[in-house]
């Protein structure tokens, strides 16, 4: 964790704080890219249908994985910089407090898989 920006407000001291160091050597047009990518597939959560891409939580998510993986594609690493897992795959890393290292085996095992989605809820072991 380290502090990114500190602001003084009415003598206060706010603290922007980032938790992950992965954005800072991501290309962030790679990360735009495969964010905008995910969101043209159009995900839908719930029983009302709500855009995945409307909710903040897995919003902030699917960046954080894009960002990762910009930048083990950028690192030489044989990834595809575009999220290759299926929603009930990748959803419980969102919705966790998952590390960056989790994130990363992760993403490496559904590459490792190939182009054979499927769940079998042993992602959700990590």
């Amino acid at each position: 964790m380290k502090i990114s920006h500190i602001t003084m407000i009415a003598g206060l001291t706010l603290y922007s704080l980032s938790f992950f160091s992965y954005a800072e050597s991501a290309s962030p047009s790679l990360v735009e890219d495969c964010f905008n990518e995910w969101s043209s597939r159009g995900w839908v959560l719930g029983e009302d249908r709500t855009l995945a891409s409307n909710i903040a939580v897995f919003k902030s998510g699917i960046k954080r994985v894009c960002a990762l993986r910009a930048k083990l594609f950028m690192s030489g690493e044989n990834i595809s910089p575009y999220i290759q897992a299926s929603m009930p795959e990748i959803a419980p890393y969102l919705y966790s407090a998952a590390d960056e290292q989790s994130l990363i085996t992760f993403i490496k095992r559904i590459e490792d898989r190939g182009d054979t989605p499927s769940f079998s809820g042993t992602f959700m072991r990590d």
